[in-house]
């Protein structure tokens, strides 16, 4: 048996010439990927520190591991992190730097997602 799965979007590109790198036959993705939105906005302020120890919203806290690039989709970043049951995830840059959804968590006091915790804890 053999599975396959593919993923289309539209975009609507502006000023179409013929120079587009998009009409190259060995056209870069990273080209295409110019032209689509994120599916999570990116707060380009907010940097994530590698290391530090990040608290989220709902009062679990993680150690930032690292931040990676999907080889599939460059330019999509993800922070890598690891819970305190030792669990390691990883999540969309953006999402991890996203400000809470107060109408969605209306109790929360945090601003950020995950904010960075001045002391770290053991290992």
């Amino acid at each position: 048996m053999i599975n396959q799965h593919i993923h289309v979007e539209e975009a609507d590109i502006g000023r179409w010439s013929d120079e587009n790198p998009l009409n190259y036959g060995n056209c870069d993705l990273a080209e295409c990927e110019k032209h689509f939105k994120r599916k999570v906005p990116v707060d380009n302020d907010r940097k994530v520190e590698i290391g530090k120890i990040y608290r989220h919203f709902k009062g679990h806290t993680v150690k930032m591991i690292a931040v990676s690039q999907d080889t599939e989709a460059p330019g999509q970043f993800y922070v890598v992190y690891e819970c305190e049951d030792g669990a390691i995830w990883c999540r969309p840059y953006g999402m991890f730097v996203s400000e809470v959804d107060h109408v969605k968590y209306p109790d929360v006091q945090q601003k950020y997602r995950f904010e960075l915790v001045e002391k770290e804890r053991g290992r």
